[in-house]
């Protein structure tokens, strides 16, 4: 059956003569775009967004830095052109503390959603608070469903109830690139 489906599907691999991209799907909306040039093979976690996930958005590994990582990115985004994709590609950006204020405040706005937030600290040294949500026992909203602009207004909150926030770094992006769903 994909046979004779297959002509339906968009391609998944660029290759040049340097290097190949290679769009692989992990689970549903989950991917990795996988680059290889020579003998190295870097993998950029990636998210496929939109009505169609006509748009990925990858995320630059943190061990790579300054030309090569300017070169590597790049090549990246002429492959997913290539591909057809629009795209945004990010790196994690510096960290900042979330005032407490901010944390209170967001920690209240999830109450109003339905939701109850707590943050613990991750196991590595250098990993970001990791924030777990469960539903307030009781609450009127717990079926109801949720917007689009929920959703978002959902993550701007689970961002603001760690104590550090890490603003993404936009690399490379497509020109019709929706960088809302970043």
């Amino acid at each position: 059956m994909s046979r004779v489906f297959g002509w339906l599907r968009r391609r998944s691999k660029f290759e040049t003569p340097e290097y190949s991209v290679e769009i692989q799907t992990t689970f549903r909306e989950g991917r990795w775009i996988v680059y290889r040039e020579k003998d190295r093979i870097i993998n950029f976690s990636a998210e496929a967004v939109g009505r169609k996930w006509e748009q990925l958005n990858a995320r630059a590994p943190a061990g790579l830095e300054g030309a090569e990582l300017d070169r590597i990115v790049a090549n990246v985004a002429k492959a997913l052109e290539g591909l057809g994709y629009e795209y945004v590609i990010l790196q994690r950006g510096e960290g900042q503390t979330v005032p407490e204020a901010e944390r209170a405040e967001a920690r209240n706005r999830l109450r109003q959603l339905g939701s109850e937030a707590s943050a613990s600290k991750g196991s590595a040294p250098e990993s970001r608070d990791q924030v777990k949500l469960t539903r307030v026992p009781g609450d009127e909203v717990t079926n109801r469903k949720f917007s689009p602009a929920d959703a978002v207004e959902i993550m701007r909150c689970v961002t603001m109830v760690r104590s550090v926030r890490y603003a993404p770094k936009i690399l490379a992006q497509s020109k019709a690139a929706n960088v809302e769903f970043v």
